[in-house]
């Protein structure tokens, strides 16, 4: 994308995903600019999209997207060599060696689990490479049909797998993890990320780490919309990660 505007950010959700996979239960996105737009907004109801979800500081770990977008860095940052100016010549490529790649979870590649088979990677991987138009000949539509039977066991296969990894891997994250919960009205603090400006004589080191608030609403188990405990404006939702219980004052 040469341009990360709205318009275009929607355009390309429609275009490259929703015209080729359909329409999501859900969005999972953070607060930016461009996903809390008018554009987002018409394009949410123009397809009926049941659920927008927004976090104003989203975790990377817990975003697939993120998670691709690091392995999609590393790619590009084996192929680039000195000149960074033309990396998005073998992005397709990266992308394509994502698709047929085996995940270590599942066992299976993505292309198979979207497409019912292996992607072939070679002609060389055709018996008769040289066939003329009378030796042609297509599979059978009910030998085609007959070879989808085998989607449901692999469909089995590949919710057991991440289920199994999801329980591994909470167990593992929430060793030390405290439950916290927070009530409607509860006074807290919501950690700050302020940039800095050299123009305005701003610091960030140096500005205050919380801001103090009041929860305004409990949107899931580790999200909640706060607000400021001074104005009562309204500073989006926020994960729990970034938010500390206030003291009682003595």
């Amino acid at each position: 994308m040469r341009s990360s505007l709205a318009k275009s950010v929607v355009s390309i959700i429609e275009n490259q995903f929703l015209m080729r996979h359909g329409i999501p239960q859900c969005i999972i996105m953070d607060n930016g600019p461009q996903y809390i737009s008018n554009h987002m907004k018409m394009l949410k109801a123009k397809y009926k999209i049941p659920n927008l979800f927004y976090n104003c500081r989203f975790l990377p770990q817990n975003n697939p997207a993120e998670r691709v977008n690091r392995v999609v860095v590393t790619a590009l940052a084996s192929l680039v060599g000195t000149d960074q100016r033309h990396w998005s010549d073998n992005i397709h490529k990266i992308e394509f060696a994502m698709n047929t790649a085996v995940h270590e979870v599942t066992g299976y590649s993505p292309f198979l689990l979207t497409f019912g088979r292996e992607a072939v990677l070679s002609g060389d991987w055709y018996p008769d490479r040289e066939l003329s138009v009378e030796e042609l000949q297509f599979v059978d539509r009910d030998l085609y049909a007959s070879m989808l039977l085998h989607l449901k066991p692999l469909f089995e296969n590949f919710n057991a797998a991440i289920k199994k990894s999801y329980h591994r891997s909470r167990t593992y994250y929430n060793k030390n993890r405290t439950q916290v919960e927070y009530e409607v009205g509860q006074v807290v603090w919501k950690r700050e990320y302020p940039l800095s400006d050299a123009d305005k004589f701003f610091a960030k080191k140096l500005a205050p780490k919380f801001k103090k608030c009041v929860v305004q609403r409990k949107v899931s188990p580790v999200s909640y919309e706060l607000q400021d405990f001074h104005s009562g404006k309204s500073l989006g939702r926020w994960h729990i990660k970034d938010i500390v219980k206030s003291e009682p004052d003595n």
